[in-house]
């Protein structure tokens, strides 16, 4: 029995790491005694949990050990070896993408266990100082790698030593309490809350930083787009034109299945990444150069992550077993004047009992005028298609083995954006820019005890600070409007689980995780019109829930179990019990079945139950307007009156009575199938159902029912009543916008009654209703050629259906094919081939054609096909050498420089119809034109 630290003084690494921490946190992120005193409940929390397990008692391991592993995909089934081995893994993700190992039962030493895995496979495995098992296709490869990282560690190890305050000490430390083995981080996929389990009942798509490289892809929101599950709705552009709030902070946000913005979760290592007003997680403030995988899961999981997973989840998997230093510096430009330069500086090490990460990233991109692109050439200038931008990051992870039973992990990132936008409308003449600065804080720390052979206890803290400063100014010709807006919000999540084995039956191992948490959000918005000072307006808002859950997994039937019909039967079920503080409880369960009936033909399916809190910021009512205008004087028909009189109320913002949370109920049925007779090659197709009731959205698409009155008729009040009126007036935050210039008194609500003939009420409500039905088709192939690996695949996604109903009373109405909401068909095929230090692919995207019915009469909008290049070159030899491990790169955006379908687009969400014409719809198309990137990388 080893012996375990009793007190901080054997940890001198521990006690730098928590008082840099706080100084940080005072310095950077936390202002204010509240904030203070909230970060320091963080770091007390992870003390006391150190305090307590840290004097667990120590396992041993027996010499034969016993294996149970079904015949599986490669990289699962090494997952499980290295957890029944008590091992830790170190497998990039392209080495065992698309081999299967073999079955493996009974007991066996690791050396030999590994080998009867592995057989046939190619894969070439090796045991390395420590418990800690390599895969690779040659072993000579691994160890000519470790030469050159040793050769490296010791300078780097200087450099990192000064950043994580852990190089010798640490490792010092360590040896003299006898612990110098590292304890197994064993994966946790997406999906799931247990460790080394991979439920093949979910829809899940693994990307790893290989696939992203050649996507052509140079920063995250770019990669994201190559998905056809995702819609672009997230883009700052100068229109919002799509589901949900559109874009309220520059940022780029994940909208899987199109129903908006922070309806998908955002998860770094498997922690939620948002921002604490609600909106979606920037997720281009993540530098791309730190990211070992992407995993997407088109699926419901709020019985797994709580709130906001209705589209799905996208979880982004830093690089944490890199050794060395690695420097990339990119260039791109496209006509116009537009041009981008990115630069990332990554470090690693690792010290026997620990491992730390570092990344520091750099982005500054120039503006994209409309003038530049004849597509937009009607629009005035300045009105940027692109806002100009800068943004740096630091990126930071690291985990410390304490005794073979007790981890310590954590990770930083902190990101810093500014931005400048500007447009000009003409009808009626509208100049407006705005400018902001844009903070984000995201720390995670852990510590993960081993309380037997195969159960954990895991307990965890991730605190989110963001905070934005903007300024806005408008001209409307008239008057002038300028305001500064002043945003923070913070969050904190407190989660503590145990998982583990349940029991062994004759299917195999019986998996589970139970646990819970508590998390809480603050946010405070302030708003100040120019030049009056003391015109200031305060909105605070907070919130705060309990959680808990359970999730179970269990092999029914095995393979080892030679039923016929059934090489694998397995139910995965989940639930989660969430009660709110200023909403009603959530009861969240989730249930998959897998079936197997042969060993490469998996058939699959699930239901989920989902739920997301209408967020901070949609309970904040200083958004809340009232303009008034003649329908004729906007360009917009007049069906009311037949001399174009008629003048309409359009209100704004949110109607806060009775709000509710939203609930989505998630159907999915598909398979996947690896043919034995056909090595290489993988085919997956997925069958989906999303119906989504109490969105939290404007009834009506405001432009449309403008433009479509006799359609839409049902969305109009053209009788409102004094109460209708006095009700809008009395939830107003801001002045009423009168635009006809004949009201009398705009403080008085009567006044407003006797001018406003009809009520258009384009307020956020609980009554929306949202259905999104599908199939994603996927399919890879990759075969050894005389002139090296050439790969081939597309991926697909065909929308049945996406419709919107505003209320119960209202008509369901298909946004299938419209602006700003998905087409019929979005896809994206590639091919591809490697040689040596060699490797490139071609990707064509394809998005169908539709209609633009925000002009009179609806015109048609073309199909947009558009091809992307990506070529790289290697360099062998040593590290040490000038060009070795050296990458150059070069990468072709629409490389045909084909230019995005035409339509006459107009501002929804922002200006209720007022017009902007850029001339391409954003959510669907990019106006950047073939832009190209050279790129080069160089290990140290």
């Amino acid at each position: 029995m080893a012996n375990s630290p009793h007190n901080f003084s054997q940890l001198p690494w521990l006690k730098t790491f928590v008082d840099s921490s706080i100084y940080y946190a005072r310095k950077k992120c936390v202002v204010g005694a509240v904030k203070r005193t909230r970060f320091r409940y963080v770091v007390a929390f992870t003390l006391l949990a150190v305090s307590i397990t840290v004097l667990a008692d120590d396992a041993s391991t027996s010499e034969n050990i016993h294996f149970n592993i079904p015949q599986q995909r490669a990289d699962r089934a090494l997952t499980r070896f290295a957890e029944q081995a008590n091992l830790t893994l170190i497998v990039p993700y392209d080495v065992v993408q698309g081999k299967t190992a073999n079955r493996l039962v009974g007991e066996y030493p690791k050396e030999e266990a590994i080998e009867l895995l592995l057989t046939g496979t190619g894969l070439k495995p090796t045991f390395r100082s420590g418990p800690v098992l390599s895969i690779a296709t040659d072993a000579q490869s691994v160890a000519e790698g470790d030469e050159v990282k040793d050769k490296t560690k010791a300078g780097l190890g200087t450099i990192l030593a000064a950043v994580f305050s852990m190089s010798a000490q640490a490792q010092e430390a360590a040896e003299e309490a006898g612990e110098t083995e590292i304890m197994v981080d064993e994966i946790i996929v997406t999906g799931t809350t247990i460790r080394g389990v991979y439920p093949d009942s979910q829809p899940l798509d693994i990307y790893t930083a290989e696939d992203i490289a050649l996507s052509g892809a140079t920063t995250v929101e770019r990669f994201l787009e190559t998905l056809p599950q995702n819609l672009n709705s997230g883009i700052p552009t100068s229109v919002v034109f799509g589901p949900g709030d559109g874009n309220l902070s520059e940022g780029r946000g994940v909208d899987l299945r199109g129903f908006g913005p922070g309806t998908t979760l955002t998860l770094l290592n498997g922690r939620r990444l948002s921002s604490p007003e609600g909106n979606s997680a920037d997720v281009s403030l993540i530098p791309i150069g730190a990211i070992e995988r992407v995993e997407v899961l088109t699926d419901g999981a709020s019985a797994v992550y709580g709130s906001d997973a209705i589209g799905g989840v996208v979880n982004f998997i830093l690089r944490d077993d890199f050794e060395g230093v690695d420097l990339a510096a990119s260039y791109g430009f496209a006509d116009g004047g537009y041009d981008r330069f990115q630069a990332n500086l990554a470090g690693g090490m690792s010290w026997g009992v620990g491992a730390g990460f570092i990344s520091l990233g750099h982005s500054d991109q120039s503006e994209l005028d409309a003038s530049e692109r004849d597509f937009s050439s009607n629009a005035e200038s300045p009105t940027f298609l692109v806002p100009r931008e800068e943004t740096n990051s630091l990126l930071a992870t690291i985990e410390q083995t304490i005794t073979d039973r007790v981890r310590l992990f954590g990770t930083l990132l902190y990101s810093e954006r500014e931005s400048e936008h500007r447009s000009i409308q003409s009808v009626p003449f509208r100049r407006r820019s705005s400018s902001g600065d844009q903070e984000q804080l995201f720390l995670t720390a852990g510590i993960e005890h081993k309380i037997a052979e195969d159960l954990f206890f895991q307990l965890d803290a991730t605190y989110v600070d963001y905070s934005r400063f903007s300024k806005a100014f408008a001209d409307f010709g008239v008057a002038i409007l300028e305001t500064e807006n002043d945003d923070e919000g913070t969050s904190l999540d407190l989660m503590a689980k145990v998982d583990g084995r349940l029991l062994e039956w004759s299917g195999g191992e019986v998996r589970f995780s139970v646990g819970g948490g508590y998390s809480e959000q603050d946010f405070e918005a302030k708003n100040r019109r120019l030049p009056d000072a003391d015109f200031r307006r305060v909105n605070q808002f907070g919130r705060h829930s309990y959680y808990v859950f359970a999730e179970g997994f269990a092999p029914i039937i095995g393979g080892h179990q030679n039923v016929s019909g059934i090489e694998r039967l397995e139910l995965s079920a989940a639930v989660r019990y969430t009660e709110y503080s200023d909403f009603e409880e959530a009861v969240t369960p989730r249930v998959g079945l897998l079936w197997s009936p042969v060993s490469d033909l998996n058939l699959r399916g699930t239901y989920s139950r989902g739920f997301r809190a209408p967020t901070l910021r949609d309970i904040n009512p200083s958004a809340n307007s009232l303009q008034i205008f003649r329908l004729t004087d906007l360009g917009f028909p007049d069906t009311f009156s037949d001399d174009g009189s008629t003048v309409l109320g359009l209100p704004t913002g949110v109607k806060s009575e009775g709000l509710t949370a939203e609930f989505s109920d998630a159907f999915t049925i598909g398979l996947d199938y690896r043919p034995d007779a056909i090595p290489g090659l993988e085919v997956s197709a997925t069958y989906y159902l999303i119906e989504y009731e109490d969105r939290f959205e404007i009834p009506v698409n405001t432009v449309l029912a403008l433009r479509n009155q006799d359609e839409f008729r049902f969305a109009f009040d053209d009788v409102p009543t004094l109460v209708e009126i006095t009700s809008i007036f009395d939830a107003l935050e801001n002045p009423v916008l009168d635009r006809t210039g004949q009201l009398a008194d705009p403080n008085n609500p009567r006044a407003i009654s006797d001018l406003v003939e009809v009520i258009l009420d384009a307020r956020r409500t609980n009554a929306h209703r949202a259905t999104s039905e599908g199939v994603d088709v996927s399919a890879t192939y990759r075969q050894g050629l005389g002139v090296g690996e050439a790969s081939f695949g597309a991926n697909l996604t065909y929308t049945l259906e996406s419709s919107q109903q505003g209320s119960p009373n209202l008509p369901e109405v298909s946004q299938l094919g419209f602006i700003g909401r998905p087409v019929s068909l979005r896809g994206r095929l590639f091919a591809g081939l490697s040689r040596g230090g060699f490797s490139g692919q071609l990707n064509m995207s394809y998005v169908d054609s539709y209609r633009d019915r925000t002009v009179l009469p609806e015109q048609p909008v073309d199909s947009w096909t558009t091809f992307d290049l990506n070529m790289r070159y290697t360099f062998g030899g040593n590290r040490s050498d000038l060009l070795g491990n050296t990458s150059l790169s070069l990468t072709v955006q629409n490389l045909f420089d084909t230019d995005p379908p035409a339509v006459g687009l107009a501002d929804v969400a922002t200006q209720g119809g007022l017009r902007i014409l850029i001339g391409y719809d954003p959510v669907n198309a990019d106006p950047l034109g073939r832009f190209v990137t050279l790129g080069l990388t160089k290990q140290f």
